[in-house]
């Protein structure tokens, strides 16, 4: 049995064969030591409207075992789109991803909603780690008529520069993660220079960062209403969605 995969049995393949689309892996990029690009094509991905923030479900074996991914670009005429993959350690996700070859195919929910960027036409500030590099490129691709500062929290930082620079994206800060999460002092400084009425703020990644970056922007007097959250992992839990 591949990595990453479950056992499925007759009955659940059936279901996941008529509800979910299928995809080939077009091409596999090491972008770093730990992200990877992947391509997927098929004629179940054309005719699909995406928006930048939406997510796809990638099922790694039967309709319980599924990690979720940002798709960086949707392109609905050829029928493609592309992943940016933080293989983060020893995991479902991060098993799957490694072993993929091109020819593979995958079966993936969506895209569904996750993260709205609003009605707002004024500057995005997004907040996140690792996780959140995709939706920087997918914003950075589709919306460049807004401006868009990247604060990031990594313990990696070398590699997501590297991997923001495959697409061109730079990130206004980078903290490498200390303990304590003292790092995030850095971060809020740049995040409370940031505030202005017309400013969107996502914040994604880590639940316990956003929380803390959340409760700042709202002490120094955010609207509420420009605020998105998304947490994509938390400490001690697995496959977040």
């Amino acid at each position: 049995m591949r990595p990453g995969r479950a056992r499925v049995g007759r009955f659940e393949r059936l279901v996941m064969n008529w509800v979910a689309r299928t995809a080939t892996i077009e091409a596999v990029t090491a972008v770093t030591p730990s992200f990877l690009q992947v391509d997927l094509a098929g004629e179940a991905l054309r005719g699909v409207a995406w928006e930048p923030g939406q997510k796809i479900q990638v099922l790694l074996g039967g309709l319980r075992l599924a990690r979720t991914y940002t798709p960086i670009s949707w392109d609905g005429e050829s029928g493609k789109t592309r992943l940016l993959i933080w293989m983060h350690g020893a995991g479902p996700g991060s098993d799957w991803a490694a072993g993929l070859t091109i020819g593979d195919q995958c079966q993936l929910f969506g895209p569904r909603p996750s993260l709205s960027l609003g009605k707002r036409t004024g500057p995005i500030v997004l907040f996140g780690d690792e996780t959140s590099l995709a939706l920087a490129c997918a914003i950075a691709r589709t919306r460049n008529d807004r401006p868009l500062q990247l604060l990031i929290e990594s313990a990696h930082p070398k590699e997501v520069q590297d991997a923001l620079g495959m697409s061109d994206v730079v990130a206004e800060h980078v903290a490498e993660i200390l303990p304590g999460d003292a790092h995030l002092a850095s971060l809020q400084e740049h995040l409370i220079s940031s505030l202005d009425q017309t400013t969107s703020y996502l914040l994604t990644g880590r639940a316990a960062a956003i929380q803390t970056m959340q409760r700042t922007l709202r002490e120094w007097g955010a609207d509420p209403r420009q605020i998105g959250a998304k947490a994509y992992w938390a400490a001690g839990k697995t496959g977040l969605d």
